[in-house]
C-alpha cells in the first residue's frame, strides 16, 4: 500500500509542471478601462502555443440600440500594434490611445483580437481562428451608472440612463433568472 501511495505521489509531482502549464492565448485584462486623462491603455496577448501565433487589432465605436450591440468604426481611436506575432512562451503589448475623457458621458469600445491563420494552414481542411472581444471605455471622472425600470403594456423594460455603462451579472425577475445584455451602456 505505501509503494502504491508514494508510486502515486511521484506521478503528481511528476505531473504537476505541466498541469499547471497553461496552453493556448491569454489574454488579460479582459475588460479594458481607459484612463481619462491620458486616453492610454495597453492589453497583454500571451502565446503558450507550441507555435508561432498571429493577430490583428482593430477597436471599434460600441453602442446598444433595442437591446442590441452595434460596432461601427472608430475614427477616434489608436491602436498599436494593429497586426503581429507572438513567438512560443512570449507575450505582445497592444496599446490603445483615446482622446481624453471630457465631462460628458463615457464612451464605449470593442477591441477585437483575430487570429491570423497561418499561410500554409489557408487551404484546404479546417481551422478554427480565435477571436477575442473586449469591452474598453473611456470614463469621465464621478461618472456612474444610473439604472431605472420602466413599465409598460408589453411588460418591464431595464434603461441605463446614467453617464457610465452598467455590468450586469444577473437579473432574476419574480423568481426566474432572465437572459440579458452583460452590459448596458450610458
Amino acid at each position: 500500500m505505501r509503494a502504491l501511495a508514494a508510486l502515486a505521489i511521484g506521478l503528481a509531482l511528476a505531473a504537476s509542471p505541466a498541469a499547471a502549464q497553461p496552453s493556448g492565448v491569454q489574454v488579460s485584462p479582459i475588460l479594458v478601462a481607459v484612463p481619462p486623462e491620458s486616453g492610454l491603455a495597453a492589453v497583454r496577448v500571451r502565446n503558450w502555443r507550441a507555435g508561432e501565433t498571429a493577430f490583428e487589432a482593430m477597436v471599434y465605436a460600441w453602442r446598444q440600440e433595442e437591446g442590441r450591440d452595434v460596432l461601427s468604426a472608430a475614427a477616434d481611436v489608436v491602436v498599436a500594434p494593429s497586426v503581429f506575432a507572438i513567438a512560443p512562451g512570449a507575450e505582445q503589448i497592444v496599446r490603445i490611445g483615446a482622446p481624453p475623457g471630457n465631462a460628458g458621458a463615457e464612451r464605449a469600445y470593442r477591441l477585437v483580437l483575430r487570429e491570423i491563420a497561418p499561410p500554409q494552414e489557408r487551404a484546404g481542411g479546417l481551422r478554427v481562428q480565435l477571436q477575442f472581444s473586449l469591452p474598453a471605455f473611456v470614463t469621465p471622472h464621478g461618472a456612474a451608472p444610473d439604472l431605472v425600470i420602466r413599465t409598460g403594456e408589453n411588460g418591464a423594460e431595464l434603461v441605463n440612463e446614467g453617464r457610465a455603462h452598467a455590468r450586469l451579472l444577473r437579473l432574476a425577475v419574480a423568481g426566474a433568472e432572465t437572459p440579458a445584455p452583460r452590459y448596458l451602456l450610458a
